[in-house]
């Protein structure tokens, strides 16, 4: 008599739900959700620039922020779905890797180097809260699909901030105007005048962004670009 197999059975119940719908997942997303997020990554427009001083790198985004981009940031952020940073890293490098504008700007930099990829930092208390960086997850998978060397503790966070989203446009440029400091790692190969990719979770007014630039540019650090799963429209 043949034994029934239950590891197809065990399969169904044991599967857990899909964190953006509830419905089953696999491995990670449902199928619908997962298109969802390949639809935003098709969808993406070419990358726009935005001015940081005199330069005026491409700003990348995987979608706006907005429907299964701002469900998926939410779950990984506040309930605790670090494996969602592997889909929205990968899918950002994806973008990223496709648009030429990114190429011709790299173009420009005498260094013949891949640029090193900067996750945006959070303070250490926070992070020991949350445990962990969601752009240091994003950047990772967004690393290893594009190939880019990634240079985790670049940038240090060294004031406890308010949360962007409680404060106007004036207030957010207040709020992170001191908060980042260069990394020792970075600070040690500063000479090599390498340019960098700012990523982040969320583009907003571009507060933090800005702040950051002001502390790269201080230190003769050159910026290639900047990447983001979401931008979040006015």
């Amino acid at each position: 008599m043949a034994l029934l197999r239950l590891d197809p059975l065990l399969n169904i119940f044991l599967t857990a739900p899909c964190p953006l719908c509830d419905r089953p997942g696999k491995p990670l997303l449902c199928h619908d959700c997962q298109q969802q997020l390949q639809d935003c990554q098709a969808s993406s427009q070419s990358a726009q620039s935005i001015q940081l001083g005199q330069a005026q790198p491409p700003l990348t985004r995987l979608g706006i922020y907005e429907g299964p981009t701002k469900r998926a940031i939410a779950q990984l952020k506040y309930n605790n779905t670090p494996a969602l940073a592997q889909p929205l890293g990968e899918g950002l490098a994806e973008v990223w890797l496709q648009q030429q504008p990114n190429k011709h700007y790299l173009s420009r930099f005498k260094s013949s180097q891949h640029p090193w990829v900067l996750p945006v930092p959070m303070h250490p208390t926070k992070q020991r809260q949350r445990g962990f960086n969601q752009a240091e997850l994003i950047a990772q998978n967004f690393c290893h699909r594009s190939g880019l060397p990634l240079m985790a503790n670049g940038l240090h966070r060294i004031q406890a901030t308010q949360p962007q989203f409680e404060l106007s446009p004036a207030e957010r440029q207040q709020n992170v105007s001191q908060a980042f400091a260069i990394g020792a790692a970075l600070q040690q190969k500063r000479h090599q005048r390498r340019p960098v990719l700012l990523l982040d979770d969320i583009y907003t007014t571009g507060a933090t962004i800005q702040a950051i630039a002001q502390v790269l540019t201080a230190a003769q650090i050159p910026i290639a670009g900047i990447v983001v799963v979401a931008q979040a429209m006015k």
